[in-house]
């Protein structure tokens, strides 16, 4: 993205004062695609989850994920862990960024 086209966004969005001053979001978003069914989800269907994201460091924690009971972790430490709602361990893949390789068409 080039500076110009970022402090466009940004002043759209209201400002720098604004952002600098956000510790967290809170987004309702819908999961699906061929990034998805490539690693074996079914490919015609969106799981509707709620995204809480630290905006200070790098924490994402995706509600409910795969199953009502799960949440899923994204860390810092480039490790994701499926948790109970309550934040009890169930798996943790770690390096997380390394099983999306060869995942997006040549030219993506």
């Amino acid at each position: 993205m080039s500076d110009e086209l970022l402090d466009l966004a940004i002043a759209t969005a209201g400002g720098q004062e604004p952002w600098d001053t956000l510790c967290g979001l809170n987004i309702d978003i819908s999961i699906g695609g061929p990034i998805w069914a490539s690693k074996g989800w079914p490919p015609d269907k969106t799981f509707d989850q709620i995204l809480t994201l630290d905006t200070v460091r790098e924490h994402i924690v995706f509600t409910p994920f795969t199953r009502p009971a799960q949440r899923m972790v994204f860390d810092a430490a480039d490790r994701v862990t499926m948790q109970t709602l309550d934040g009890e361990p169930l798996e943790t893949l770690a390096p997380a960024r390394a099983s999306f390789k060869g995942t997006l068409a040549k030219g993506a």
